[in-house]
């Protein structure tokens, strides 16, 4: 059993995709009626609880930078992959906490990453092909006898040497 303290505030998350670098989406606000995110809350039908999705959320623009560096930073440190959701509450103060990183955020055409990911230009269709060709290319990358030389040829084109540090990159 975990217990932990309540943190009264609001309910952010983000969405991270990619590997070399990942990328965040814009801050997401789930906007509650109660001040838990409940089973019910997330899945009402019709329902009068039902959660409203912000995206970009009403922050500060460096509070969002900030809780997206996060997002990425745990990402990495987590040594997740392709794609993910990180989940924060802000206190009073918009500091954030994470809460949980979602390895396997829910892809459902609903969801709040799908969401992210359209208020960045891409389609549900897109972003379901884009976690493809990043898990492509990092099984490419690191299973380089299966693919072939072309991923290298391709980071070479591209200017990219082997070990070269990562950038965070926010997708917009």
């Amino acid at each position: 059993m975990i217990v932990e303290e309540f943190i009264a505030g609001r309910e952010v998350n983000v969405g991270v995709l990619g590997n070399n670098p990942p990328g965040a989406f814009p801050v997401l606000e789930l906007v509650l009626d109660d001040e838990i995110y409940t089973h019910d809350a997330k899945f009402a039908r019709g329902r009068k609880n039902k959660v409203e999705m912000v995206c970009p959320a009403d922050l500060p623009k460096e509070t969002s930078e900030y809780i997206q560096d996060l997002a990425v930073r745990a990402f990495e440190m987590l040594n997740i992959h392709d794609f993910a959701r990180i989940d924060f509450r802000l206190d009073r103060f918009n500091r954030p906490f994470i809460l949980e990183a979602n390895s396997m955020a829910s892809l459902n055409p609903g969801s709040s990453f799908v969401y992210s990911a359209s208020k960045c230009g891409l389609s549900y269709d897109k972003l379901i092909t884009r976690i493809v060709e990043v898990a492509v290319e990092r099984y490419a990358a690191e299973e380089p006898e299966y693919f072939g030389n072309q991923n290298r040829e391709k980071k070479k084109k591209n200017g990219k040497k082997d070990g070269e540090k990562k950038k965070t990159v926010t997708i917009k």
